[in-house]
């Protein structure tokens, strides 16, 4: 019985051992799961930043990957999230923190990278799910919400598998019987990996541009000549919203909004990019309208340089682009934009009193990711302010993204072309006219006895730019010495009969008949026949036809002589101009013969000789090389004697190197003097 006795007590202790032991371990177990208490957890630390910083693209149906929505998305990644933040190609922002402060701003302080990280190497737990902060509730497919409007190609892209594909339009009307007010505009491709960018333009009711084009058919915007984009770096209309990668929808806040005015239609151009795959796309742009008309609007504008030359294994070349306000508004949004070959960007704000802010610093430009910056708060910008922004470009062998260091780059749509564009957003009374955005010296400021002379020249151009440059340089030089003073405008905007009548002479540098707004076309007009201004126009004042979705002037072709602009010689080539009216002021001093070296003839569907004065004609059997291309009687100098004001045009203007030309110099000079007098 002892022996008994003494066995149960073993075999209780052996038990009791056992459970002791399993409690223990049960314990342990349990301990172990939990996170240790220096470990970030997931819910309570790691989801916040995820849901503020990486959601936005990590979710379904966006740019990321990846979802990034849920613990279980985010545990298999722990490690590749910390290293890339650590690292910080994620999240994708590359402005510099010292300058600025962004209410969009998707960086990460020091703080939660070391949360991250430590998340992370701890194990990456998950903790009390209670912790998890509400869900964004994310609308798949839009980041601005469920749009009250979605606007649809009417039919899809077929996008090749290869081969280069020009920029596609299609006009979509909206039907507004009424304007409307937008609070915020996002337009995204069905198919991401073939899109570059997408941009949706509104055009308003009276615009020219594309008109004829007929609604709902993709086109290619026609071209002048295959060596140059007339539109390019210029918006030809309101620039409602854009998609590139890295691009967030158009979200404004309370009280501001864009306009699209009754009967406007929208435009998509689209930048499609052939991967290897066919593939079909059918972008959309997603509308939430305003609740009411809202005190402030905002418009997208952009200092633009497009006559840039980036040479052959440049490593840092720099461009520069400026653009005046001409009333007091406020600067809320930028958008740098550059292909492969941007290295860094800068905006600076410098105001009337010379004081100079620094708005923006993105010193290593991605052009796979291209950001807008929200301003915390939007910055006044007094009438005269510039936006001045400082872009450098890399094409050197050093530049992985370079397609090819051994060629210089020029402005161009393509991607391994370039482009320079600072974009931005303005606020301002929602009453207020667009035009007074734009400089428009009042006629108080700029009457005087001095001879004022308008100097016009578009811009955007890769071929007709540096002569526009070299002229503006020429000009400029040649003022203080002939008593004269140049004002330089890029567009038409601010011309109607005050600001005409302000002037003594327009020189229009470089800048096509067809893109001129009506108000501006209708008061030189009427300068013209009055005789109230001179007009000295060369080379691209008479592209006359219908040009880039544009119509034809009747004005303009009756006043360069009826002709219709039909072709031009092929490439380049010197010529003999033979002077005809040796008489006439603008040809005094010059030789019967002089030549015009390396230049572009264009030839007409007649000549104008019946409607014109001749001054002077090329010798088409002079071109050097020669061409077979020819007009037989080829005007190349005259003037219209119909009008009252005196003017002249000169077909030649197509490179700077003119302005090595003696007796082309003689000729412009000649032709101020003649034109601006009354």
């Amino acid at each position: 019985m002892a022996s008994r006795w003494r066995r149960a007590v073993m075999i209780s202790a052996v038990m009791a051992a056992a459970a002791v032991a399993a409690s223990s371990a049960k314990v342990a177990g349990a301990l172990a799961s939990l996170p240790r208490v220096d470990v970030p957890t997931y819910s309570k630390d790691v989801a916040p930043i995820v849901q503020r910083n990486c959601q936005v693209c990590h979710r379904p149906g966006e740019a990321g990957p990846f979802s990034l929505l849920t613990y279980d998305d985010a545990r298999p990644r722990a490690t590749a999230i910390k290293n890339a933040v650590v690292a910080g190609k994620m999240p994708p922002w590359f402005a510099d923190p010292h300058y600025g402060k962004f209410s969009n701003s998707m960086s990460l302080s020091a703080s939660e990278i070391d949360t991250i990280a430590k998340w992370a190497d701890g194990g990456a737990p998950q903790g009390d799910p209670r912790d998890l902060p509400k869900p964004a509730g994310w609308v798949e497919g839009w980041g601005i919400g469920r749009p009250d409007m979605i606007v649809e190609l009417p039919l899809p892209f077929d996008v090749p598998a290869r081969g280069v594909v020009d920029y596609q339009h299609i006009v979509v009307p909206t039907h507004f019987t009424e304007d409307r007010w937008i609070q915020a505009a996002e337009v995204r491709p069905t198919e991401r990996m073939v899109v570059h960018h997408i941009i949706a333009f509104v055009r308003e009711p009276k615009s020219k541009w594309f008109r004829g084009q007929p609604a709902g058919v993709f086109f290619t915007a026609p071209k002048v000549s295959t060596d140059e984009e007339t539109e390019a770096g210029a918006l030809p209309s309101d620039f409602l919203v854009g998609y590139a990668p890295g691009q967030p929808a158009e979200i404004l806040r309370p009280g501001l909004a864009k306009l699209i005015k009754a009967g406007s239609d929208i435009v998509f151009q689209l930048h499609y990019t052939p991967n290897g795959y066919a593939l079909t796309d059918r972008s959309r742009l997603g509308i939430i309208f305003a609740r009411q008309p809202p005190k402030e609007r905002v418009l997208t504008l952009s200092a633009v340089n497009s006559t840039f030359r980036i040479p052959p294994g440049d490593p840092n070349y720099r461009v520069d682009a400026s653009f005046e306000v001409g009333t007091d508004v406020k600067l809320a949004s930028l958008h740098p934009h550059m292909h492969g070959r941007g290295k860094d960007f800068e905006y600076r704000a410098v105001f009337p009193s010379g004081k100079t802010d620094i708005l923006l610093k993105v010193p290593r430009f991605d052009w796979h990711w291209q950001n807008w910056y929200n301003l915390e708060q939007p910055i006044a910008l007094p009438k005269g302010t510039r936006i001045d922004c400082t872009a450098h470009f890399d094409n050197s062998p050093n530049n992985p993204e370079n397609a090819d260091p051994t060629r210089e780059v020029t402005w161009g749509d393509q991607s391994w072309d370039e482009m320079m564009v600072g974009f931005f957003n303005l606020v301002f009374d929602a009453s207020l006219p667009v035009d007074q955005l734009f400089v428009k010296k009042p006629k108080a400021e700029i009457g005087g006895s001095t001879r004022r002379i308008i100097a016009l020249a578009e811009p955007g151009q890769t071929i007709h730019q540096p002569f526009a440059d070299a002229a503006l340089r020429w000009l400029q030089e040649t003022a203080p010495k002939e008593g004269f003073t140049v004002d330089y405008i890029r567009t038409t905007d601010p011309i109607d009969d005050a600001y005409l009548a302000a002037h003594d002479l327009f020189v229009q540098v470089n800048y096509p008949p067809y893109r001129w707004t009506p108000v501006a076309e209708a008061a030189f007009k009427k300068a013209m026949e009055q005789g109230t201004i001179g007009w000295v126009g060369f080379h691209h004042a008479s592209l006359l036809g219908k040009f880039d979705g544009f119509e034809m002037s009747p004005f303009f072709h009756q006043f360069m002589g009826n002709i219709v602009f039909k072709s031009y010689i092929p490439d380049f080539a010197s010529g003999t101009v033979r002077v005809e009216d040796s008489a006439h002021p603008v040809v005094k001093g010059l030789p019967a013969a002089f030549t015009i070296e390396n230049d572009e003839w264009y030839t007409y569907d007649r000549s104008p000789r019946p409607d014109v004065h001749v001054l002077a004609n090329v010798d088409e059997n002079s071109y050097e090389p020669a061409r077979t291309v020819k007009m037989g009687d080829h005007p190349v100098i005259w003037t219209n004697t119909h009008y009252k004001g005196r003017n002249v045009y000169f077909q030649f203007g197509h490179k700077a190197d003119l302005f090595q030309n003696s007796a082309f110099k003689t000729l412009f000079l000649n032709a101020i003097r003649w034109a601006s007098e009354r």
